[in-house]
């Protein structure tokens, strides 16, 4: 299950701190163990960041 905020609920840089924390957990998760579903999220997340980066600049 993943826990995705919804675009648009959270400040933005609530959801981007949130992202990042989430970015790196993700990375430890894949560090340990290949796995696909991580990848997507993990993508989904960097898309996201960079997104709120754009808006926020």
């Amino acid at each position: 299950e993943w826990n995705r905020p919804r675009p648009g609920t959270r400040a933005p840089e609530d959801e981007l701190r949130f992202l990042r924390d989430e970015a790196e957990r993700i990375k430890n998760e894949l560090a340990k163990n290949e796995d696909g579903g991580h990848k997507h999220y993990l993508a989904w997340i960097e898309r996201r960041i960079s997104e709120l980066e754009n808006t926020t600049k």
